[in-house]
């Protein structure tokens, strides 16, 4: 199929609709698929669809609290200087790595067992207003040293490796990179360790930071250990591993599932359903499997509710420290998952 046959099939099949923003969408996709080496358009630099794509990408879209929350700013081109320097960690995504990672973690756990309520008391600080720098820098650090563990991790495959920048998650300045790439890969283990490199890599750090912790008395060094130790646990647990949300598990459980695009798929499944239900309109057909359809009908459902439940813990946490910024963060969760529906359907690429 030509381009515009591939867009009217989705459409025809209930997957997009026929509007600007998913037309839009469509063809954005279709360019990072090609900036990635997945396809090979006839298009250079200097096209006139090239270039408009490149300016809204620039420009950015949607209301002022999503720049805050959620928005990525590129910065460059990382893949000439993680080739030069690829060499220097081939080694810790092999079993040398593997093998010191799980001495690493048998270690802490020799030191940290029976300090687990020190270590719980500890908790009641993080929010404290001078810890807050502590923290701040800490999550910043710790991100940027989290998608370079994808970077190498991708690299060390052959995989592409061509933008790099920074990603506003939660008014925080977090580092990002395109790592797409690594989806055209033959082998499954080697898809699965670049999308948990990331993850490697902290827990590496957090085990360094538990060590550290266990070794020092209370000071900056002490805190700042346990600041690390904090964040690793929960923005893995809430976020990284965790497959409702739209970053390194998701990406693992769709290829797991073969499924790509699961998000928006499971979404697009039940918007029919919904529309059938609540005004009549009839269903699309499709030619889902009955496993797809349990998956969309199940995962759906789940990924919205766990957003639900996350920005009220969030919002809930922030209240009890500051009311005023709870009450600001509260707005704009409820603002952002008002909108986030239709705004994943325009988006074709994470």
């Amino acid at each position: 199929r030509t381009l515009s046959e591939t867009l009217r099939h989705l459409t025809d099949q209930g997957l997009l609709e026929d509007s600007d923003a998913d037309r839009e969408g469509f063809y954005k996709f279709v360019l990072w698929l090609h900036g990635i080496g997945l396809m090979h358009l006839p298009i250079t630099g200097g096209s006139v669809a090239f270039e408009r794509m490149q300016e809204k990408k620039a420009r950015g879209k949607g209301p002022w609290y999503r720049f805050l929350m959620s928005h990525r700013i590129p910065v460059g081109n990382p893949d000439a200087f993680l080739d030069r320097t690829a060499h220097l960690t081939r080694w810790l995504f092999s079993a040398p790595g593997l093998i010191l990672w799980i001495s690493l973690l048998s270690l802490v756990a020799w030191k940290c067992l029976g300090r687990f309520d020190e270590m719980f008391s500890e908790t009641g600080n993080l929010l404290a207003l001078g810890n807050l720098p502590i923290l701040w820098i800490a999550l910043v650090a710790l991100k940027i040293l989290h998608e370079f563990g994808h970077a190498y991790a991708a690299k060390k495959y052959g995989a592409s490796v061509p933008e790099m920048g920074v990603q506003m998650i939660m008014l925080t300045p977090c580092a990002y990179v395109d790592a797409g790439a690594s989806w055209k890969l033959a082998g499954a283990r080697q898809r699965a360790i670049v999308a948990l490199g990331g993850m490697y890599v902290e827990t590496f750090i957090a085990a360094f930071a538990a060590l550290v912790w266990a070794g020092t008395q209370d000071g900056f060094v002490h805190d700042l250990a346990f600041n690390v130790i904090a964040l690793a646990s929960v923005t893995t647990v809430l976020f990284n591993i965790n497959p409702l949300m739209k970053y390194d598990g998701y990406f693992l459980f769709s290829d797991l599932m073969g499924v790509f695009n699961l998000q928006q798929r499971a979404q697009a499944y039940l918007k029919g359903w919904a529309h059938r239900l609540a005004l009549g309109k009839p269903r699309m057909p499709d030619r889902y499997a009955t496993s797809e359809r349990l998956l969309y009908a199940t995962y759906g459902p789940a990924a919205f509710a766990y957003r639900v439940l996350l920005a009220f813990m969030l919002t809930g946490l922030m209240t009890m420290q500051w009311p005023s910024a709870g009450m600001f963060l509260g707005v704009v969760f409820a603002c952002l998952l008002y909108t986030s529906d239709a705004a994943d359907e325009r988006s074709s690429v994470d």
